[in-house]
């Protein structure tokens, strides 16, 4: 089950677990416009997987295609996706959990 989280509580799990993984799904344009969260002090990096069109077929494919190749699949991984407003993140997260792996957040 993809559980909602605020950025706080993400913010937390990242400092906590040391499985937590944050995955930003926005477009490059907008990792340009807004940047794309800086984990370093907490000795992370953000993983800019981005989730395309969820209304084209091969969208959630090419999603987990580009998944498997930056992250693999680890049921011991704590995987937070995140976007601009939640709606694309969600898409990633349940495509990840009905694929593979559950316990996803979505912030």
């Amino acid at each position: 089950m993809v559980e909602n989280i605020n950025s706080k509580e993400a913010y937390d799990l990242l400092i906590e677990d040391k499985n937590a993984v944050l995955i930003d799904v926005r477009t490059k344009k907008e990792h340009l416009a807004v940047g794309v969260p800086n984990l370093r002090e907490i000795g992370k990096e953000t993983f800019l997987i981005e989730w395309k069109n969820s209304i084209l077929p091969w969208s959630r494919k090419s999603f987990l295609n580009d998944f498997s190749e930056n992250l693999g699949f680890d049921k011991d991984v704590k995987y937070i996706f995140i976007c601009r407003s939640g709606i694309r993140s969600n898409f990633a997260a349940l495509t990840v959990e009905e694929s593979f792996i559950s316990g996803n957040y979505n912030s």
